[in-house]
């Protein structure tokens, strides 16, 4: 989704994909108005056709990609690190 959706938004061109280089294209906003979320309308040189992607949708699935476990656990606000908080 984020490779079909960098290039128009970025450089106003079509993915680079065989038949379409150097192609100018100018994606459209717009929203879903089931859903409220917002988003752009672009060529999808894969599927030779016009696809919505929405923000969130290439948020979420950033997020899914990069998601990891923290490792080590937050530390509290306050005194030195690794030590406790000063009694009053």
């Amino acid at each position: 989704m984020l490779d079909i959706a960098r290039m128009p938004l970025a450089k106003y061109m079509i993915k680079s994909a065989p038949g379409f280089r150097d192609n100018h294209h100018y994606p459209t906003g717009g929203w879903g108005p089931d859903t409220g979320m917002v988003g752009w309308s672009m060529f999808d040189p894969y599927e030779k056709k016009m696809r919505f992607f929405y923000r969130t949708m290439i948020a979420n699935e950033f997020l899914s990609i990069t998601a990891n476990e923290p490792l080590f656990t937050v530390l509290p606000i306050g005194g030195p690190l690794g030590k406790p908080y000063p009694q009053p």
